[in-house]
């Protein structure tokens, strides 16, 4: 059996002060590019490089200070403490491919699938370190000059650890008895996991109290007797192979355990560094197995994606174009992601196929029952489907953390010069800090023209009190 030697690979205890760590970025669109960003503007980290085939992006990256290197290819992330893969899930195998033949680091991705990457890793490199990461955030807007270091503020981080590996026991030829007849026979393959100490022992016992009792025959010549110690001779020399071989056995689950403890720790350590890393992005960091992500990540992302391609698809096929003048903003707001990159939503659905078909298979029927109920004109069926929706829509919130979750003033002003500016000069005066404004170009199922992101409930009361002394048409949206 081998047993890798890990000891050359940095540890990330030497990383105490995080701000001394390299880290590598390859791939420098939305999200490594939001990634170099909050990590030199937030975290006061410095040594960032990155490497990207669009040669602009990693000009401007160097211009805007956000990268400390651009790479011509990846060889040169090797020191870096670690790398993160801002690249479609597609490319990940062939770079964790690269990444193996000389990098010892940790390996850190953002792609929202996980179940194949980990066991493509678990099956060709065991000893990568790699923690599984995906930031839920993102935008429709792609490329470099898309990013922010503000994307990841009060975003979900989900990360996946490595899945623990079961430790095989080496395949070796053994002794053993066999049970119909006094010959000592081979038994190929078994492994030393399958035979504990205890059964060596109780095999060693067995055959000693068999020699014990066994007397010979009084017909036998002397060429029998010779025989018979001979047998007696090889007998004991196979005891004393299983004796040896239960020696070894026990060391090495000795070894065995105490090297996998090592790996553990380490797993461990890389796992805490890339969290704390998630944290200084300001992000909320969660914990979860690949599995339980994909299918997470599958209902609340890559089926929306779905529903939102087909609702676009379907008015786009009436052939119609009135209805892009009269879709509404409940329709925007719906289709909004129907504007993301086809050639990135292509392959992430791809990779999670199977599980995004069973999960379509849920949608569909959830569909067919309105669709059931529309045609039996069923009003209790719809209003029970519709109200459980909304009580559960109702409970979402953006953090597990109060303080954390951001609040929204949705308020109705007159489309005139000044009003979005007043209000700004306004809050300003007051000590309450604008995250985000949002103007919407239509009112339908709004309730608001404009839309004003505060970071705490106490800003949102003090903005709304203070819209309603203007005589504002105003409320605070969760």
């Amino acid at each position: 059996m081998k047993i890798e030697n890990n000891n050359n690979q940095k540890t990330s205890s030497s990383n105490d002060n995080l701000n001394d760590i390299k880290v590598g970025i390859i791939g420098l669109g939305l999200i490594g590019g939001s990634i170099a960003r909050v990590l030199t503007r937030k975290c006061g980290i410095h040594k960032i490089y990155a490497v990207d085939f669009d040669e602009a992006s990693l000009a401007n990256a160097l211009t805007d200070g956000n990268i400390t290197k651009a790479c011509k290819n990846m060889v040169e992330l090797k020191d870096c403490d670690i790398i993160y893969l801002c690249v479609p899930v597609g490319r990940v195998p062939s770079i964790l491919d690269e990444l193996s033949k000389w990098y010892s680091g940790i390996v850190t991705d953002v792609t929202s699938t996980k179940e194949k990457i980990f066991a493509y890793v678990s099956s060709n490199f065991p000893s990568m370190r790699f923690v599984g990461g995906h930031p839920m955030a993102g935008s429709e807007k792609v490329g470099y000059a898309a990013s922010n270091e503000n994307l990841f503020e009060n975003a979900p981080y989900i990360l996946c650890r490595k899945a623990s590996e079961n430790i095989i026991y080496p395949n070796d030829d053994s002794i053993a008895i066999d049970s119909n007849s006094d010959q000592l026979t081979s038994v190929s393959n078994p492994t030393l996991e399958s035979v504990s100490e205890s059964q060596l022992v109780s095999m060693i016992e067995s055959a000693m109290s068999s020699e014990s009792t066994s007397e010979p025959s009084s017909a036998s010549t002397s060429e029998s007797v010779g025989k018979t110690e001979l047998e007696k001779g090889l007998f004991k020399t196979s005891i004393s192979e299983l004796e040896l071989e239960s020696k070894l056995a026990s060391e090495l689950k000795s070894a065995i355990s105490t090297e996998s403890e090592n790996m553990l720790q380490k797993e461990i350590a890389d796992f805490d560094l890339v969290k704390k890393l998630a944290i200084m992005m300001d992000a909320v960091p969660i914990e979860m197995s690949p599995k339980d992500h994909d299918i997470a990540v599958g209902l609340i992302s890559h089926l929306p994606h779905i529903v939102a391609y087909s609702l676009v698809n379907s008015v786009q096929a009436t052939g119609d174009t009135r209805l892009k003048t009269i879709a509404a903003g409940g329709f925007k707001d719906i289709t909004r992601i129907a504007s993301s990159d086809p050639i990135l939503w292509t392959d992430i659905l791809c990779d999670s196929g199977r599980t995004i078909a069973e999960l379509l298979d849920g949608y569909i029927q959830n569909l067919q029952q309105m669709k059931d109920a529309l045609q039996s004109q069923d009003r209790q069926t719809l209003y029970n489907l519709f109200s459980v929706a909304k009580d559960y829509r109702d409970t979402l919130v953006v953090s597990k953390n109060p303080e954390n979750q951001k609040v929204q003033l949705w308020v109705d002003v007159d489309d005139k010069p000044g009003m979005i500016g007043k209000i700004a000069v306004l809050f300003g005066d007051n000590d309450i800090n604008i995250k985000n404004m949002n103007i919407q170009d239509n009112r339908a199922y709004e309730g608001g023209s404009l839309r004003i992101t505060l970071s705490s409930m106490s800003d949102a009361q003090k903005g709304f009190e203070l819209l309603e002394k203007d005589n504002l048409n105003v409320r605070i949206v969760c």
